[in-house]
């Protein structure tokens, strides 16, 4: 009884030694072999999987008495942790809204997914453009192209049908706040409002909070909020070069990001989007119920839908938070 039960500490202790290392970062993996204890050894391994329809990390942790003699013991334990990020529910489309909107100019919207660097994951993406408003205007050169029901169709001036999805329902009502965006993922997270803005104030993982963006450093990464001020001037002339989550927001949901430039590999939740002519890998969530801008894009952009980019994203909120362990086993 004695062997056993040591033996199955030894097994727990790996675990909460691999707990510690993952805390600290979430990208290790390289676990233990045969880690001395005071009474034996504890190997522990770490992999990538799926567990409930989303991503997590296996830990695997073996604890071993007496090795070599006829006693020798062996005593397993498994725990699962969440990991690597997730797609929100309100990620409908690559560009997601439930205002009225227009774009001409050269600007192309491809929902169709694609890895980080551009190329092409077929049958795995969204529409181009998904709102509950049933308007969307589309001249001059744009190009709207995307994803429904696993087939993927190429961006035209006169987009296919199963590209774009307008007058659509959403159960429940819209997200109104970034971190209702974020939250209602098959994870079941829920973030609580000014969960993403706290993020941000920390500085976890090179996070900002600003309420003046000229003092953002770049490139961006981890969460970015900017908080413009209510009646105040709007973000002109904007730059987002860089990754992670970008909050453009404020409690009347009236700040708005304009002339926007460079190129962001993430999620974009903002109040107003005008004139994005910069590119994308991700996806954009506006929540305002009435653009101030006439169009959302008249240049020259190209933004494409990218579950990596997104997943990317939510990752940064989920390595700010303590770990979520969804299953142990002993």
């Amino acid at each position: 009884y004695y062997q056993r039960q040591t033996t199955l500490n030894i097994s727990q202790a790996g675990i909460n030694l691999a707990l510690a290392e993952l805390t600290a970062n979430r990208t290790w993996r390289a676990g233990y072999t045969k880690l001395k204890t005071s009474e034996g050894t504890v190997t522990v391994s770490l992999s990538d999987v799926i567990l409930g329809g989303s991503n997590a990390v296996k830990v695997a942790s073996i604890g071993e008495t007496d090795f070599g003699s006829s006693m020798s013991r062996r005593d397993t334990s498994i725990v699962h942790v969440r990991d690597g990020g997730w797609k929100p529910n309100s990620v409908r489309g690559l560009l997601s809204l439930i205002a009225a909107g227009a774009m001409n100019g050269n600007i192309e919207l491809d929902g169709r997914n694609h890895d980080l660097v551009g190329n092409l994951i077929p049958g795995t993406g969204v529409p181009g453009i998904w709102s509950t408003n049933p308007v969307f205007s589309i001249g001059g050169s744009a190009t709207v192209g995307g994803t429904t029901g696993g087939v993927d169709y190429s961006p035209k001036k006169t987009p296919d049908p199963g590209a774009i999805a307008l007058g659509q329902m959403y159960a429940g009502g819209f997200p109104t706040t970034p971190d209702a965006v974020f939250s209602g993922a098959v994870t079941g997270l829920s973030l609580p409002d000014g969960a993403l803005k706290a993020i941000a104030q920390s500085g976890f993982n090179g996070s900002q909070y600003v309420t003046d963006p000229s003092k953002l450093k770049y490139p961006l990464k981890g969460i970015t909020y900017v908080e413009l001020p209510v009646g105040g001037s709007n973000w002109n002339s904007s730059e987002v070069e860089g990754s992670g989550g970008l909050i453009v927001h404020n409690a009347a949901s009236t700040a708005q990001i304009k002339n926007v430039k460079g190129t962001f590999k993430g999620l974009i939740v903002a109040d107003d989007v005008v004139h994005y002519h910069g590119d994308l890998y991700g996806g954009i969530v506006v929540l305002g119920k009435v653009l101030g801008g006439n169009v959302f894009g008249n240049g020259n952009a190209r933004l494409r839908y990218s579950d990596m980019a997104i997943r990317m994203a939510t990752g940064e909120v989920q390595g700010a938070m303590p770990l979520d362990i969804v299953a142990w086993w002993e």
